[in-house]
């Protein structure tokens, strides 16, 4: 990693001498950090890293804050907000099955809103003139573009490791060997392709490309050999984890460069930058070729096949759609897409049925018109399109950079936001905190970019900044409640693993555990006790009538097959035979894979509950009529 040259002290502020390098440190770990964590415990994929992202987060409000940095809010904050404001609606009118899931979502929006608010009080620490469109000194964003700039280059060293240990199945077992805890440190990449420890190769093409966005920070402070040996070295990993997002996000990079700096393509250090679409070219041909004569195995963005039909993005979108024409007002709930496809499922309009268990849209703005229709999506919207818009005039009205000067202080923001951004539109990134997080401090960061005004008007306002200022102690405040509410997370989530890792025997005494003052991960404790219930014929009323409840209940958290017989099972015998066959049909299609165990199960299990051979009939008849579907994987080289 190379070593980056701060500017001189004195084009600082007197003012930002407040910058401790501790605060500043903290910033930096805590974009960085989450992105290349590699210890996940437990049953939820990357929680354990969602924790340490909000407990690094929480820590950065209490430094900053103590540092005389306190969150300015603005549109971006705004816009977070709203979303919490749409959520606790939510909650108050019954919409979500779990109150606590609607208090914790809005603990997590309002953290967000906080976050932005501390990017925008970063990006206004200045007095200077921003008219050239160059940005002074700025320790806090150092640290910020730092940290992402630093994960970006540990994702690359991640990148040829795993690609090594899939090419190279020997190296695996030798490095098992000679040095077993290299598996504690890099994930193995048992689908062929690169992802670094993050949970899919697109995730990875974002974090490397945000990476970018750190380096377009640093580059006029760094020597032109290390930019080039980090764009050659990010270009590559855009390349071999195979992502179509990362061909993206490589035109996106270079362009946005472009279009930041006068005469880039001229500049030794922004043509790196400006290179990185024809880079990715280059790498794409060399791999392509090496697979081509056999040297390695490589399945890449452009011509390998997807997952027919199951990823077929035009289908997802289509269901998203009919969830939202379905419940057009407050949508299915805030993450409860997944009951929101089983619902309009019940009531035949969902046409076709999903060929995945869905509970994500795959585009942030179908997902909220799904999760919280038309109430929820048209205020966020309109606060979005204001910011962007604020965002862009400021951009224009600075006008663009000089390449021989420091970078345009809009560039590193608007780079993060593109990627993040344009993933959002095709996947679900804002859904993993470690990634909400360092979107909304870009958010903010954009947020709080002064428009140019003459340098005495600048100065004399340099100290007044723009927006609302939390005060330093209600800053504090926030901080050690953000402290208290991971820290009591990390408790919930403890005893919730404990039941899972608990003997048969013991398992309902961990139920009773867990589920005593369980904030976080109720869902997934009453989740434990749903898929233990066993239908009986003898079963009277209210039993039944408990148990529906209880799996609905867990059905608005968590799609299950094994959840959804019972629930077809609770239909039939509670006299809905047509909901039961509609729900089956909807099972063996989304759990496709599944489907044909759950047909040689159900019988039995049908016969247990008390339904008669006419019952049973259709339903089994529906479960077998599942469509058979392939995947495609990459061959292992050998």
């Amino acid at each position: 990693m190379p070593t980056l040259r701060n500017p001189a002290a004195s084009t600082r502020h007197p003012e930002r001498s407040s910058a401790h390098p501790i605060s500043t440190g903290l910033l930096a770990m805590a974009m960085a950090l989450p992105l290349v964590w590699p210890f996940d415990p437990g049953i939820v994929a990357k929680m354990g890293t969602s924790l340490l992202a909000g407990g690094l987060w929480g820590t950065v409000l209490l430094a900053t804050a103590w540092s005389g940095l306190t969150p300015r809010f603005g549109l971006a904050s705004l816009g977070f907000a709203v979303l919490a404001a749409v959520v606790g609606l939510q909650t108050a009118v019954g919409e979500l099955a779990y109150v606590a899931q609607g208090a914790i979502t809005i603990a997590i929006l309002l953290g967000a809103a906080l976050i932005a608010g501390l990017g925008n009080a970063a990006a206004q620490r200045d007095d200077h003139a921003i008219a050239a469109a160059s940005a002074p000194a700025n320790p806090w964003l150092d640290a910020a573009a730092a940290g992402l700039l630093v994960q970006g280059v540990i994702q690359v060293v991640f990148g040829p490791v795993q690609f090594a240990l899939w090419q190279i199945p020997a190296l695996g077992q030798w490095l098992a060997q000679h040095a077993p805890l290299y598996s504690e440190i890099i994930s193995y990449p048992a689908t062929g392709r690169v992802f670094g420890n993050l949970r899919q190769p697109n995730h990875y093409a974002t974090a490397v490309a945000l990476g970018l966005a750190g380096l377009a920070w640093w580059a006029p402070r760094m020597r032109v050999s290390l930019v080039w040996t980090a764009v050659i070295g990010m270009s590559w990993a855009l390349v071999v984890c195979g992502s179509r997002t990362g061909m993206v996000q490589a035109v996106v990079a270079g362009a946005l460069v472009l279009l930041a700096v006068r005469g880039a393509w001229r500049h030794p250090r922004w043509s790196a930058l400006v290179a990185v679409p024809l880079l990715y070219v280059a790498w794409w041909l060399a791999l392509r070729a090496a697979d081509h004569v056999g040297w390695i195995s490589f399945l890449d963005a452009v011509t390998r096949q997807l997952d027919q039909p199951v990823n077929a993005r035009a289908l997802i979108w289509r269901n998203a759609w009919q969830v939202f024409e379905h419940l057009p007002w407050l949508g299915a709930g805030w993450g409860q897409l997944g009951w929101g496809l089983q619902h309009t499922a019940l009531h035949g309009a969902l046409h076709p049925l999903p060929l995945d268990n869905i509970d994500n849209a795959h585009d942030l703005i179908l997902q909220l018109l799904a999760e919280t229709g038309l109430i929820g999506t048209v205020p966020f919207l309109a606060v979005a399109l204001a910011w962007l818009w604020r965002a862009l005039l400021r951009w224009v009205r600075l006008g663009r950079s000089s390449p021989g000067g420091q970078s345009p202080l809009p560039l590193t923001a608007w780079m993060g936001m593109a990627f993040l951004g344009l993933h959002s539109l095709v996947e679900y990134p804002l859904w993993y905190l470690y990634f909400l997080w360092a979107f909304a401090f870009l958010a903010g960061w954009m947020d709080g970019i002064p428009a140019p005004r003459p340098v005495a008007e600048n100065r004399k306002n340099a100290q007044a900044g723009s927006g609302l200022a939390l005060p330093r102690p209600m800053a504090l405040a926030a901080g050690v409640i953000a402290l208290l509410l991971v820290t009591k997370a990390g408790f919930d989530y403890a005893i919730t693993n404990a039941v899972y890792a608990s003997d048969k025997p013991q398992t309902r005494q961990s139920i009773r555990s867990a589920d005593r003052g369980n904030w976080f991960f109720r869902p997934l404790v009453e989740f434990a006790q749903a898929s233990a219930i066993q239908i009986s014929a003898t079963d009277p009323m209210h039993v039944l009538l408990s148990d529906q409840g209880l799996i609905d209940r867990v059905s608005h958290a968590y799609g299950d097959p094994n959840l959804l017989t019972r629930r077809i099972l609770l239909l039939s015998r509670l006299g809905h035979p047509h909901e039961a066959e509609q729900l089956a049909r909807y099972t063996a299609s989304a759990f496709w894979l599944y489907a044909p165990n759950l047909a040689r199960q159900f019988p039995a299990q049908a016969a247990q509950a008390g339904l008669t051979p006419e019952q049973i009939a259709p339903l089994l008849a529906a479960l077998k009529a599942a469509p058979v579907l392939r995947r495609v994987t990459v061959p292992l080289h050998r």
